[in-house]
């Protein structure tokens, strides 16, 4: 396996890819997802059956019917929309709180035969390739979750992104490791 000390800096931009593909991958996540929008449905049809029997009384009902038709998909894509903005901002904040003391500060990588070393300001992180659980990569980057259930983020704009894929998979290979890729991932 190839030797290699590189320089990554990770932006705030970063961290929200890394937080919102972990959660849209977790499968609770989805399983609660899936709950709100079941919700959201089936309170949408109350509502649409409870108005337009209201407008049957009063012998009306094409012009209901048909605002319901133009609002129904409406609701459904603004629901989406509000989600993501929710997520995004929770992340945000989070990120601001416990990630500002190495955003932008850079940090060494420095990848050997049995380790991944993660120089930062402060202290230094030595991660065995045996206590790696998984490792992720999308079209935004390469995501390590590692024993302690704690990851580590290689941004897709690093300049060596190509060299440490080639070593993360050699690794992934020869300790067992799931790789996982997805090369067009999007917030759904």
């Amino acid at each position: 396996m190839e030797k290699l000390n590189t320089h990554s800096i990770i932006q705030e931009e970063d961290y929200l890819k890394y937080y919102m593909y972990t959660i849209s991958t977790t499968e609770a996540f989805n399983k609660q997802r899936k709950r709100m929008k079941i919700i959201l449905i089936i309170f949408v049809l109350v509502a649409a059956a409870w108005s337009i029997y209201n407008e049957a009384q009063q012998g009306s009902v094409t012009t209901i019917i048909i605002l319901w038709i133009i609002l129904l998909p409406a609701i459904y894509f603004l629901f989406k929309y509000l989600e993501k903005r929710k997520y995004t901002r929770f992340f945000k904040k989070y990120i601001a709180t416990n990630h500002q003391e190495n955003m932008m500060k850079g940090h060494d990588l420095i990848f050997t035969e049995n380790e991944l070393t993660i120089k930062f300001i402060e202290h230094d992180l030595e991660m065995p390739y045996s206590d790696i659980i998984e490792i992720y990569q999308n079209q935004n980057g390469i995501y390590i979750k590692n024993k302690n259930e704690s990851s580590f983020i290689f941004p897709k704009g690093d300049t060596d992104f190509s060299k440490i894929a080639l070593i993360l998979e050699e690794a992934s290979e020869k300790y067992n490791i799931p790789y996982q890729k997805t090369e067009n991932w999007v917030w759904k």
